[in-house]
């Protein structure tokens, strides 16, 4: 590892919210903000000697934790969340380590391609979008497709400190480093703040550390040789996000007892790795969900639910894959999330209330749309009229008039005035976005999975994208999957937007036109 230079923890340093949180060494975060120009030449020098030693000082392996409830009614210890506070100097020093570790494993290749947790050019979005390309492919072929969802019960706090520091040796992870790692993990303690309580120090015996940007690192090279294990047969396929781990496997009549006896053999090897690493496993929360016409009746020897519909990394999907029900579960979530939002917060100022908007109630409108995009118009408009009811009450607020509803302008028109996109209009810029990004390489998908190039015959454009075959398939599910609804639309942009633009350039071009006109969608608005 290279030495640790001013120059970066002094960029970490600026960079650290101005908290007034108490941490461990009583020295809040805003202070070492405040005094970055003074304290970045003596903490490099104190990285670097950590480094050189392979210690890690007792006061930053302190953390504060405050519980957080996960649902509005949390009764019991299960429905909190623990969210750990680190002294700054650790928290920059772990930043520094983990661009380098980083670095490390991805010129090692060791993490395999089937993770796609916090991994650049990951996401939860393009690993759904792989697995759906492989699972539309296999229906499309007539086949069926069996799908094995592991609950791994708290893996990040259950990871074995010996067997980390073996992988870590096994990378090549040696002398200094490898003892400085030893130090961070060892003799961790953890006090618990509540209120104006806080409970006396435990020691924490495993697991990575709580709100570090290590832990996925870590967890990552822990569980690097779980996709291999668990590939007992080229048509068994591994996706995972962190610990999030399923399998799957497309079959017909033809090789259907044989991929059931593949599939069975995989879950058995889950449940010896898991004991082998000290994963514990929760069998009851595990799940199956079965995909075509053929009813299969596997046996796994361990009692996994077949359901008809799963909750896969946020998104829910049906033994149809059609995305209706996560459209009407992400639509009440929304309303309820707005209207509480709304009852809660009196104020009529319009930034305020767009910046509340945005931060609660997008987010669960849009996550991983790129998947699910609708094209039926009922699920569009259904969409719609959540942020239509938003701009309606925040007109009712910000401009009363005792005219309303008669004098309240039009939906397009609050859009306009507030500074919003239609939701179908922000679909569309996050579809061509993801796209961009996968035909430039900046989205770990392999390209020639979704598309072939071919010659235009155009003079608008200079290439043409063209969907594989299964993708042209006349079913709903496929016709409107994201490598066909993605083709369509760039295939209507002018070829030089696509071809010489970076990330950056595309996203200020999209900005500044009116991309509906551009690609000829007419706006739900």
């Amino acid at each position: 590892m290279p030495v640790i230079m001013y120059s970066e923890v002094l960029k970490h340093l600026k960079t650290t919210k101005g908290s007034f949180s108490i941490t461990a060494d009583g020295i809040p975060p805003f202070f070492f903000r405040t005094f970055a120009d003074y304290l970045c030449q003596p903490l490099t020098h104190i990285f670097n000697i950590c480094l050189v030693l392979g210690k890690v000082p007792s006061i930053w392996k302190k953390a504060v934790i405050t519980p957080i409830p996960k649902a509005s009614c949390s009764k019991s210890l299960a429905d909190f969340r623990p969210i750990s506070i680190l002294p700054t100097p650790c928290k920059i020093m772990e930043k520094i380590v983990a661009r380098n570790i980083l670095e490390w494993i991805q010129a090692l290749k060791c993490i395999p391609e089937e993770q796609f947790g916090f991994l650049p050019g990951c996401s939860t979005t393009s690993q759904l979008i792989h697995c759906f390309q492989d699972w539309k492919a296999a229906l499309n072929s007539g086949k069926c497709i069996e799908i094995v969802y592991f609950d791994l019960s708290k893996a990040f706090d259950t990871v074995d400190h010996l067997g980390l520091i073996s992988k870590l040796e096994s990378i090549g992870i040696r002398r200094n480093i490898l003892s400085w790692f030893e130090s961070y993990l060892d003799g961790r303690e953890f006090s618990v703040r509540f209120d104006d309580k806080q409970s006396p120090c435990k020691t924490c015996s495993s697991g990575v550390p709580q709100g570090s940007v290590l832990s996925p690192i870590l967890f990552n090279i822990y569980t690097m040789d779980l996709p291999k294990v668990l590939k007992t047969d080229p048509r068994i396929s591994v996706a995972a996000y962190a610990d999030d781990t399923k399998i799957y496997a497309s079959y017909d009549s033809s090789d259907m007892s044989e991929v059931q006896e593949k599939l069975q053999l995989s879950v058995q090897r889950m449940l010896d790795w898991a004991d082998k690493w000290r994963i514990k496993i929760h069998l009851s929360k595990s799940q199956v969900l079965r995909l075509g016409g053929i009813a299969a009746d596997i046996n796994y020897g361990v009692p996994l639910d077949v359901q008809q519909k799963v909750r896969d990394l946020g998104v829910f999907l049906d033994s149809s894959l059609n995305f209706s029900s996560h459209i009407d579960t992400i639509i009440s979530n929304a309303t309820r999330t707005l209207y509480s939002v709304l009852r809660n917060v009196h104020s009529s100022d319009i930034s305020i209330l767009l910046k509340l908007y945005k931060a609660y109630v997008l987010p669960i409108l849009e996550y991983c749309s790129p998947l699910w995009n609708p094209n039926l118009e009922k699920d569009i408009l259904k969409l719609e009229n959540v942020q239509r009811a938003f701009t309606r009450i925040l007109f009712y607020r910000a401009f009363p008039n005792k005219d309303y509803p008669r004098a309240l302008p039009d939906y397009k028109t609050r859009l306009r005035i507030l500074g919003l996109k239609s939701l179908f209009y922000r679909r569309v810029v996050a579809d061509i976005t993801l796209g961009f990004k996968i035909l430039r390489g900046e989205v770990r998908l392999n390209t020639s999975r979704f598309w072939t190039f071919a010659p235009s015959n155009t003079r608008r454009s200079s290439f043409n994208l063209r969907c594989l075959r299964y993708c042209s398939s006349h079913r709903d599910a496929l016709r409107n999957s994201f490598c066909c609804r993605v083709s369509r639309l760039l295939n209507k942009l002018p070829a030089e937007h696509v071809v010489s633009m970076n990330s950056a350039q595309f996203r200020k071009f999209l900005s500044d036109v009116d991309l509906l006109d551009l690609v000829g969608c007419e706006d739900f608005a």
